[in-house]
């Protein structure tokens, strides 16, 4: 009776709306941090004799090329495990548009904050978990690479870096993303009917990593910030910026993709999502265009057909 009585309740939480948002999120976003976080651990760690100690570098590739291409698999395979439950969101950035937008819960946002942010953590603890022998005997063979392991967990800027720059570069990146997110996932997007939302997005990541990722990455999402940050903080593995430049570079990459997704989200909306042609009428010209490609099917048969009647008297007569 008791046993009964507790499974009936267990099955009454996983109903929940709030439960169900949360999970989804949780297991999307470990999926994303974790193989993201774990192709530039080894991109890092296993080429130690191609790495300098101030960047990276390589004879034969360029590894940012790897981690980006990385980051963008990752985010689609992750979108396709959660998006069945939660819609895909794997970025608290995205959360906040939607729930802006009027199309999430404010409570549900809070429930996908919750899984996001705990599947980036511990997608990170797992990667540690893993790769924690190979960046101590990295490290142990000069101290100036723990910035090296501090970059696998977190965004590292580049050197004399302003703060201001940084903070447009995020703004820029995380705008993009937001724009694209709400294009590709626009329900009147042949992205979205075709199901090539995952897929697009993913690429979209690895787009905005190779054309504006260079100064600090894409830095686009909090969670897996945040996190690192944790990571780094937390190993003593200090990166060695201008003054003053540190403890804001800790709080870019977490505060400002929030605005740049309420910002994309805007942009989206005022230039293309309130300009779509009505139902009535896109309806109207696909089957206008499917009953001309129809008319053009019927007349290729009635040729073909002519032919092959044309070929057959010709074998006759002769």
């Amino acid at each position: 009776m008791d046993v009964a009585l507790g499974r009936s309740r267990m099955a009454s939480v996983l109903r929940s709306g709030f439960v169900r948002l949360l999970l989804a999120e949780f297991l999307g976003t470990f999926v994303f941090v974790s193989v993201t976080v774990g192709a530039l651990a080894q991109v890092i760690l296993s080429e130690t004799s191609r790495l300098t100690n101030d960047a990276l570098l390589s004879e034969s590739f360029d590894p940012r090329m790897v981690v980006f291409l990385a980051e963008g698999l990752a985010f689609c395979l992750g979108l396709y495990v959660a998006r069945g439950v939660s819609g895909g969101h794997l970025n608290p950035v995205i959360s906040l548009a939607l729930a802006v937008r009027g199309t999430l819960r404010w409570s549900h946002m809070l429930a996908a904050w919750t899984g996001q942010y705990l599947g980036a953590f511990l997608g990170m603890t797992a990667v540690y978990s893993i790769y924690h022998n190979a960046a101590d005997d990295f490290i142990s063979q000069d101290i100036n690479r723990r910035e090296g392991v501090a970059s696998i967990f977190a965004s590292h800027p580049q050197e004399n870096s302003h703060w201001f720059l940084l903070f447009i570069n995020v703004l820029l990146n995380s705008t993009l993303f937001s724009l694209l997110y709400f294009g590709l996932n626009d329900k009147r997007s042949d992205a979205r009917r075709a199901d090539h939302f995952p897929v697009a997005l993913g690429l979209a990541i690895t787009a905005i990593g190779l054309s504006t990722g260079f100064t600090c990455g894409t830095a686009i999402n909090p969670a897996k910030s945040f996190s690192g940050s944790l990571f780094s903080a937390a190993a003593r593995w200090d990166f060695d910026l201008v003054p003053g430049v540190t403890l804001l570079w800790f709080w870019i990459p977490v505060v400002t993709p929030h605005l740049g997704a309420v910002l994309g989200l805007v942009i989206y909306q005022a230039m293309i999502g309130n300009h779509w042609p009505p139902a009535q009428k896109r309806q109207t010209e696909r089957r206008t265009s499917g009953a001309l490609e129809g008319r053009i099917l019927v007349r290729q048969n009635q040729v073909l057909q002519q032919f092959t009647e044309t070929t057959e008297d010709v074998k006759v007569l002769s």
